[in-house]
């Protein structure tokens, strides 16, 4: 590395990024449109917000609650809910019978953090990823995933802490606080 000013050519090409354009790599002669999200979270995984809009409602429900009724509640199918709720069974965080009660939390909601529920939505999962796909022969593909790795590490470890020190009841306050705000 010669400077942070200085520019890091890997094997004498330059790449430029621009966002939604049509974008030429030296290298191979082909083409590829980048992608920029303008909304945040859009295109991003939704596993942990679904199981979490499932668990409120369980909890806050008269209702009997069934996976179309809460297809209805988070605008999914309830083939994509079944297999949330299947997550949240094999985690014992809830559970289902048939009939009257239908589904209901195993855990009570003072006592189930938010933790709990990321790691039963993704129980192997690393929050952030680093590609494999990185040039040896660059410098900076060489020695970028040994760079990344404390940081994304330590932000996993941050957001596993966060989550538990919050509750499933304190989300369902902050929802009645932002309900109640918003209906001034």
């Amino acid at each position: 590395y010669k400077s942070k000013a200085s520019k890091i050519s890997c094997i004498h090409k330059e790449i430029k990024i621009l966002k939604n354009k049509l974008v030429l790599d030296a290298d191979t002669s082909t083409s590829y449109t980048t992608q920029s999200k303008l909304k945040k979270g859009k295109g991003m995984d939704t596993k942990f917000s679904i199981a979490l809009h499932i668990l409120v409602y369980i909890e806050e429900t008269e209702n009997v609650v069934t996976s179309e009724l809460l297809a209805k509640s988070v605008g999914t199918n309830a083939s994509h809910i079944r297999k949330i709720i299947t997550l949240l069974k094999d985690a014992n965080i809830i559970e289902s019978q048939q009939g009257k009660k239908g589904m209901s939390l195993k855990v009570k909601a003072d006592k189930l953090t938010l933790d709990i529920v990321y790691l039963a939505v993704y129980p192997e999962k690393d929050l952030l990823h680093i590609h494999d796909t990185a040039n040896k022969e660059c410098p900076v593909g060489a020695n970028i995933k040994e760079a990344l790795l404390p940081i994304f590490e330590e932000s996993e470890k941050q957001l596993l802490l966060n989550l538990k020190n919050k509750t499933l009841k304190a989300l369902i306050e902050d929802m009645y606080e932002n309900y109640n705000k918003k209906n001034k």
